[in-house]
């Protein structure tokens, strides 16, 4: 079972491609979402292709599917409350 967070916009803005769209974002651990792209991805990098208000991404994990895993750093909140995710 995942981690329950309050819907939360995502965007990647990533200047190599452009052209992937998220899907859909989810808190499966305290510390990391899982995002869903519309196309597979290929690289990412986690401090300019990922974003989010009052914490740092400090990894991501691509496995050239359509999912790339986003590591946020250590925190003792199990949720993510009215931040902004880009």
């Amino acid at each position: 079972m995942g981690v329950l967070m309050d819907p939360t916009p995502l965007k990647f803005t990533s200047d190599t491609t452009g052209t992937a769209k998220a899907e859909k974002a989810e808190l499966i651990e305290p510390n990391t979402i899982k995002v869903t792209f519309n196309q597979p991805i290929v690289y990412a990098h986690p401090g300019g292709d990922f974003s989010i208000s009052g914490r740092r991404v400090y990894d991501v994990e691509v496995d050239f599917n359509r999912e790339v895993l986003v590591f946020l750093d250590d925190n003792d909140e199990t949720t993510i409350k009215k931040q902004s995710i880009h």
